[in-house]
């Protein structure tokens, strides 16, 4: 279902608030029945089906075509997980997640392949005299399909339905908005690279696994794999033992303390992971999805760094074409 049509900001050096207007129009009065007179949101409605034609149709020649955030060029992408990263989907619409095999993002939940079911509360609230399908919750399970590979997800969650525009027949209609807190397998939220070692990634997906379920557990799961990657670079787990007593093994912050020197840009994103696993392990921190695409954003770049080969090679190659003062193999 297209989504509400973006302003691109300014129309002959003026601000373009018309379309933001009748967004807010539409937010305030429509989706926020609970607090409006049934006449109010009927004059509402009224006015927004005389409104957005005009305002489409007058839109000067020179004006870049409307379009929905994910049509926008790709700048919406560079900004960080928690900005960008979607939780929730409309059923019969794209997942707006790449495939856990192939990692195209094209899983695909059929209207027809999703079961929900409405809850108690939802069911009760129907009495009310100002009930609109806004207020409808159920629980959900589906699978998402691949439509490259074959793969098949299995997602379970809660829905909510939302009003939208439909432009072809110009009145208001309901979606089914799916939420999940279960997917498997888990979509990668960031890509992992071969170059990272196979135990990392291991526990990079089921820390992808529980940021659905617990973003408490996510984040300890975020933890472990610190110290997984601190096993890997070989940085010692126990300080040496004194003479008649027995070693003691070294804190997490302790061994991150102990990289080797050619690894002190990554010290800081490493320490700062040990403290948001340390979060989610503390009785009464409640951490959030934001939270956990937080850490996300900090494990994707810290694995890049200690284990891309490519700006070493690049590194190696630029010493050697100084070496040789070239590109050509030096004459005998």
């Amino acid at each position: 279902m297209p989504s509400w049509p973006q302003s691109t900001g300014v129309t002959n050096g003026q601000p373009d608030g018309t379309i933001s207007s009748a967004r807010i129009l539409y937010i305030l009065i429509v989706t926020r029945t609970r607090r409006y007179t049934d006449t109010a949101k009927s004059l509402a409605r009224t006015l927004l089906v005389s409104l957005v034609p005009s305002i489409l149709a007058s839109r000067p020649p020179d004006r870049a075509p409307l379009c929905s955030r994910d049509q926008q060029p790709h700048h919406w992408r560079k900004k960080v997980l928690r900005e960008s990263f979607k939780t929730s989907f409309e059923a019969g619409e794209p997942a707006p997640w790449p495939c856990p095999h192939c990692g195209k993002q094209v899983l695909l939940a059929e209207k027809n392949n999703v079961t929900a079911t409405e809850t108690r509360d939802s069911r009760d609230a129907r009495r009310h005299e100002d009930w609109e399908p806004e207020w409808i919750e159920e629980r959900f399970t589906s699978t998402l399909t691949c439509q490259n590979c074959g793969e098949i997800v299995v997602a379970a969650g809660k829905t909510n339905w939302e009003p939208q525009w439909d432009y072809d027949e110009g009145h208001e209609l309901w979606g089914q908005v799916l939420s999940p807190s279960f997917m498997e397998p888990a979509p990668p939220i960031f890509t992992l690279s071969n170059y990272i070692p196979q135990a990392i990634r291991n526990e990079i997906r089921l820390a992808f696994a529980l940021f659905w379920v617990d973003s408490s557990a996510c984040a300890n799961r975020i933890r472990s794999t610190v110290e997984l990657m601190l096993n890997e670079l070989r940085v010692a787990r126990f300080a040496p033992a004194k003479k008649g007593s027995r070693r003691r093994r070294l804190s997490l912050h302790a061994r991150i303390q102990k990289l080797p020197a050619k690894h002190e840009s990554a010290r800081k994103f490493l320490m700062a992971l040990k403290w948001t696993g340390n979060d989610g392990s503390h009785a009464g921190e409640v951490l959030t999805r934001e939270d956990t695409l937080d850490g996300f954003d900090l494990l994707a770049h810290v694995s890049k760094e200690l284990w891309d080969p490519h700006p070493a090679a690049l590194a190696a190659r630029a010493t050697e074409v100084n070496r040789k003062k070239g590109v050509k193999k030096p004459r005998p």
